[in-house]
């Protein structure tokens, strides 16, 4: 039972690694892991050498690069009018548009931006150009909205955001 949750233990930390989140650039940390590695190849339990090399193969590796290449898909809209309003677009092609916008900018948050609550303290610039977007977004749905000049527009542009949401 020791076993299982030794290995448990020192599977969650090569994962920890493997993602590093930044974390073991502080010199803290890092003395720590080498610490816990070093205790490893020392234990008597005859698993732990190979997890030592494991979490120190981790340890030395590069995080995966958060630079996912995708392709994005091609649009449904054929023409496009010269003057384009909000109601004349596909509820399905713009919320398709809007994900590939905002994927292109959550794909930038760090880890480290997520541990922590850095955003509290400012430190968080990705995740407050996100929030930055989500405002610009709420500001355009209400001006849509209000800038229609007939009831039976606003009632049609209120319509075209509730299946763009769905």
């Amino acid at each position: 039972e020791k076993t299982v949750f030794r290995l448990r233990v020192i599977n969650f930390i090569k994962k920890w690694l493997e993602f590093k989140c930044d974390d073991f650039r502080e010199v803290e940390l890092n003395g720590i892991i080498l610490s816990f590695i070093q205790n490893l190849k020392k234990s008597q339990f005859e698993k732990d050498e190979h997890c030592a090399k494991n979490l120190e193969a981790a340890l030395m590796s590069d995080p995966p690069s958060p630079d996912m290449q995708f392709e994005a898909p091609k649009s449904i809209i054929k023409d496009l009018p010269q003057s384009l309003q909000f109601l004349d677009l596909s509820p399905l092609e713009l919320a398709r548009q809007m994900t590939l916008l905002d994927h292109r900018l959550l794909k930038q948050v760090q880890l480290s931006e997520l541990l922590g609550k850095p955003w509290e303290k400012g430190n968080a610039p990705t995740l407050a150009a996100f929030g930055h977007r989500m405002e610009e977004v709420t500001y355009w749905v209400a001006a849509e909205i209000v800038y229609a000049p007939m009831l039976k527009q606003r009632t049609a542009v209120l319509c075209g955001f509730i299946q763009l949401s769905e």
